[in-house]
């Protein structure tokens, strides 16, 4: 796939492509908040009726006494 440039702009798809019919248009925003606060600001955001994403992992870990822990 190769970078078109349009309008000083680059895009790596064609120019109407993410068109969706039917599909109500949804703008995206970013919202930089404290460390260890992303779950409760996007259960707020989801209380106020925004849809929010929150990146997360979970971790599993083996302790030396051979039992295993969990971490959300």
């Amino acid at each position: 796939m190769s970078i078109q440039v349009n309008n000083n702009r680059f895009s790596t798809v064609p120019d109407g492509v993410d068109d969706a019919v039917g599909v109500e248009k949804a703008n995206w925003y970013v919202a930089i908040v404290n460390n260890r606060s992303e779950k409760i600001t996007a259960e707020k955001l989801s209380n106020e009726g925004y849809e929010a994403y929150v990146a997360s992992q979970e971790e599993y870990r083996l302790w030396r006494n051979g039992k295993p822990g969990h971490f959300p």
